[in-house]
């Protein structure tokens, strides 16, 4: 319950926060990449379908990056212009972020 209320509340503020988001027939299409394992995965899509009924003009396109890749990954498509709206990204990563401006830079 615990990993489901932090989840919730996690993707509640970045939704709320993120900008620069596709808008697609009057429906805005948020791009989330995260790393989480299956069980995480399915308890962050049962926040999302519970969000969209609630929110219906939003569409979180969700998508999983094996967590080995996804640090490179993000660096990668943010330095080209192409990030997703939101990552979920590991506070170790915070240095590296900051670095490559991943989060106010290269969009």
């Amino acid at each position: 319950m615990r990993i489901k209320n932090l989840l919730k509340f996690s993707l509640l503020t970045i939704i709320f926060s993120c900008s620069n988001i596709e808008n697609n027939l009057d429906r805005t299409v948020i791009t989330f990449w995260h790393t989480h394992n299956k069980e995480e995965t399915s308890t962050l899509e049962d926040i999302i379908k519970s969000y969209e009924k609630k929110n219906l003009n939003i569409k979180v396109e969700l998508q999983q990056i094996p967590f080995s890749d996804a640090q490179n990954k993000y660096k990668t498509v943010a330095q080209a212009g192409n990030a997703p709206d939101l990552f979920r990204a590991e506070i170790a990563w915070d240095s590296t972020i900051c670095i490559f401006r991943l989060f106010n830079g290269n969009r």
